[in-house]
């Protein structure tokens, strides 16, 4: 970019920068007004962010002031981002044993979170630790990691950092096309986001590896385009101190001594006022080196001790190994609670296995019964031609025979209603529901389920193989491995649920040793999780059933279809399920269902239709949740009058409050 190009573009963000220069007032009066403790925290970790380059001593204090709410409320993001913001405090100071330290301990925060951008920038953040112990290997590899985030969730801030980290490395490794090529991808994504400090922070380290190039020239071109951003609009002194020390080392080299020590002494100066030890480490050893060219022994060795002791200090063979033990500690750490997690579920499997067992045998038993009240039938029948008092008399045994049958069903009834959600978890999760639930028999193969684990609502629709007791033993055996996968395996990922319920029945059911080939369900899994604007996120993956969501803002119904094929069945490889995101709103609604809805027919065998049961939700949906279902309910007794139910009914609709 030519500079008088780029003086334009600077221009382009006057009003911007015109703003930012009373961010820090503004946000320090902003926190007596703070009326939450997530924005307290985010205002206390943004000051700290401001203020580290270039008031390390108000940025200590408002991190440690952040962390001590988050840890008190127990805001496990909070934390996180508190203690990210005092190992960057740390890391300006040159303290890097305990930046590392505290971003390893954000990192732990917010996996368990499972916050993807915070996890990403932490990544980041780790990588730059390693830059300063030209840990080539692990920079990259933390970089890469922050990178491949970054991409999956659009994330470009995060996107250009990672590439910046990459560069730096391969300029340790003295590959400086390479350098030169990364840094060049994160200037164009700085561009395109206006990342002023991003610039100031890739144009300086161009400078540094056209500089180790010997292109001096380029190199100076490059060390004034980041100060002529950094003096002007983000004024953060632990960069100006290195382009400034940086510019000295240039001119020393091309002979102008007089240069050389002006900016030296200027990158000093900027650097005793944040306290970075490692950029006033770098400002002695070049000003040592201009007192030794100028043949000045006397100051050049009064420098030289002092770069050799803030060095001592900064990079001790002690502290070398204790930062490299680091990542060991929390890859043991993550190890062991692993192992815990894992125990903790084999002693809970059991009694869930217990559980299930007992409720195989009691539907076994109810089989058992139908069966052995089928044999009894027969023999009647056969007896049925002799003495009149015998027929009586077996009339009253089937009569008695069919009472235990019905109360069995009634007993299967009753497990089945125990582990569907009640109507008060239902009405916690989702205020302003809906629900039409019309089993074809006494018990049902249809079945919902509803949990809230890691602060998100996750709901099912499933409509397993057959009805009545078939159907209903495989809706117990799955909400059961919902149950498992979701509250002791902590798989929350709509699509990994259903690989994984996918998997799990297939091995209950022996289908891949010539079982059961035809048992299943088709399911549609979502999980909606409150974001802090207010918005909701909806995560969904389907077997052979859709989502429709209705939006206020285009007044429209739109379908996700989900996949094309079932859980469990005749396929024995391992099927992927794919999920799909959306953003929705305070007001907007979903449905979910089964089939029978659309599946029942009337008098004349003309089926509900999946078109008009569609277009009828999208006819009634601007009305209140009752009415919604009374409609719904209407049409479905229309079409039931003189008819028989064809199979198990379930429509679920939702509205986000």
């Amino acid at each position: 970019m030519k500079k008088s190009s780029l003086l334009v573009w600077l221009l382009c963000f006057s009003v911007f920068v015109q703003a930012q220069v009373y961010q820090i007032d503004s946000l320090e009066k902003l926190i007596p007004q703070a009326k939450s403790m997530p924005n307290k925290i985010h205002i206390l970790n943004q000051l700290t962010y401001w203020l580290s380059v270039y008031d390390i001593e108000k940025a200590d204090k408002y991190s440690k002031e952040a962390l001590s709410i988050a840890q008190k409320e127990n805001y496990t993001k909070g934390i996180a981002s508190s203690k990210n913001a005092r190992g960057r405090v740390y890391f300006i100071q040159g303290d890097y044993r305990k930046a590392l330290d505290l971003h390893f301990q954000a990192l732990r925060e917010y996996e368990k979170a499972t916050d993807s951008l915070g996890i990403a920038e932490t990544f980041n953040r780790i990588a730059t630790v390693y830059t300063r112990e030209v840990d080539v290997e692990n920079t990259i590899r933390y970089a890469q990691m922050a990178k491949e985030i970054a991409k999956k969730i659009g994330n470009k801030k995060v996107l250009s950092e990672s590439f910046f980290n990459i560069a730096r490395a391969y300029f340790f490794k003295k590959d400086y096309n390479n350098s030169i090529a990364y840094y060049q991808q994160a200037l164009i994504i700085s561009l395109k986001i206006g990342d002023l400090e991003g610039l100031t922070y890739v144009y300086n380290n161009i400078g540094i590896t056209n500089a180790r190039m010997g292109d001096y020239e380029k190199a100076n071109e490059f060390y004034r385009k980041s100060l002529e951003i950094n003096e002007k609009y983000v004024r953060d002194y632990a960069i100006l101190a290195a382009t400034y020390d940086n510019l000295s080392d240039i001119k020393r080299l091309m002979g102008q001594y007089d240069s050389a020590f002006y900016y030296a002494n200027m990158g000093l100066e900027f650097a005793q006022k944040v306290n970075a030890q490692h950029r006033v480490m770098e400002s002695y050893e070049s000003l040592m080196q201009i007192y030794k060219v100028k043949k000045d022994y006397q100051k050049a060795l009064e420098n030289y001790e002092k770069f050799i002791n803030l060095k001592d200090s900064l990079f001790s063979e002690q502290k070398t190994r204790s930062l490299k033990s680091l990542e060991s500690d929390y890859a043991t750490e993550k190890t062991q609670i692993k192992i815990d997690l894992l125990n903790k579920e084999r002693q809970v499997e059991k009694i869930r296995v217990y559980w299930l067992i007992g409720s195989l045998l009691f539907v076994l038993v109810i089989v058992f019964l139908l069966w052995r009240n089928n044999i009894q039938k027969h023999k009647d029948n056969q007896l049925l031609g002799q003495k009149q008092s015998e027929i009586e008399e077996k009339n009253n045994a089937l009569f008695e025979s069919n009472q235990q049958i019905k109360a069995s069903i009634q007993a299967a009834q009753l497990i089945q209603n125990a582990i569907l959600p009640s109507s008060q978890k239902l009405s916690r999760l989702f205020p302003s529901h809906f629900l039409i639930y019309r089993p074809k028999d006494m018990v049902a193969g249809d079945f919902y389920w509803a949990n809230e684990v890691q602060n998100k609502m996750m709901l099912a629709i499933a409509d397993c193989t057959g009805h009545s007791v078939a159907g209903a033993l495989m809706s117990m055996v799955s909400a059961t491995l919902l149950d498992r996968l979701t509250r002791l395996r902590l798989i929350v990922e709509p699509a990994l649920v259903l690989e994984n319920l996918d998997t799990e029945i297939r091995n209950l059911l022996k289908q891949n040793e010539d079982g059961n080939s035809e048992s299943g369900l088709d399911i549609a899994f979502i999980s909606i999780e409150k974001q802090i604007d207010n918005t909701f996120l909806l995560t969904f993956a389907g077997a052979r059933r859709p989502l429709l969501y209705f939006t206020q803002a285009d007044g429209q119904l739109h379908t996700l279809k989900g996949a094309r094929k079932s859980i469990g069945g005749k396929i024995s490889e391992k099927k992927l399920f794919t999920q799909e995101q959306i953003i929705l709103e305070k007001g907007d609604m979903i449905f979910l269902s089964t089939d029978g809805f659309a599946d029942q027919n009337n008098e004349k065998s003309e089926k509900i239709g999946t078109q008009n049961f569609v277009k009828f939700i999208e006819n009634h949906v601007d009305k209140s949740i009752e009415d919604q279902k009374k409609a719904l309910e209407s049409l479905l007794d229309a079409y039931q009058t003189n008819t028989q139910q064809r199979d198990d009914i379930l429509v679920m609709g939702i509205r986000l409050e």
